[in-house]
C-alpha cells in the first residue's frame, strides 16, 4: 500500500512543475538585445525558438528520467548497480549539456561570433572537468 506522504509529495511536485511550467508560459515574448550594425542575430524556429520543440524535448527527458527512476526501484530485472547509475548519469549529462548550451546561446547573443561561443563553451567544459579531476584527488572517492 502507498503511504499517503508519497502520494501527497508527488502531487505536490507535479503542481508545482505544472505552476513553473504556466509561468514561464504566460511570460511572453522576451526582449532582443541589439549588439550593433554590423551584427544581425534574427534568430528563426531552427534555433531553438519552437515552444512546441523545447516542451516535447522537456517532457521526454521527464519521461526517460521517470522511466530510470521507476526501474530502479522496481522489480524489473536491472541489476542494483545499473539503477542509480543510470538515474545520475543522466541527470549529470543533462546538466552539463544545459551549462554548454545556456553558455554557448548566452555568448552569441551578447556578439560573440559562433567559434568564439563555441570556445567559451569548450572552456567551460574544460574547466568543469577539471574541477571534477580535483574533486576526485581531494576527496579520494
Amino acid at each position: 500500500m502507498v503511504e499517503s506522504a508519497y502520494v501527497a509529495s508527488a502531487l505536490a511536485t507535479g503542481a508545482l512543475l505544472v505552476a513553473v511550467w504556466v509561468g514561464l508560459a504566460r511570460t511572453g515574448e522576451r526582449p532582443r538585445y541589439e549588439v550593433g550594425d554590423d551584427h544581425d542575430y534574427e534568430r528563426d524556429a531552427t534555433d531553438g525558438d519552437s515552444i512546441a520543440a523545447w516542451a516535447a524535448g522537456f517532457f521526454g527527458l521527464l519521461l526517460a528520467g521517470g522511466g530510470v527512476a521507476v526501474a530502479s526501484v522496481s522489480d524489473v530485472s536491472v541489476p542494483a548497480a545499473i539503477g542509480p547509475a543510470a538515474f545520475v548519469g543522466l541527470f549529470g549529462a543533462l546538466l552539463v549539456g544545459y551549462l554548454l548550451w545556456g553558455t554557448y546561446q548566452s555568448a552569441r547573443v551578447r556578439g560573440l561570433r559562433s567559434s568564439q561561443a563555441a570556445l567559451l563553451s569548450a572552456w567551460l567544459f574544460g574547466t568543469l572537468v577539471l574541477a571534477a579531476i580535483v574533486a576526485d584527488l581531494v576527496v579520494g572517492w
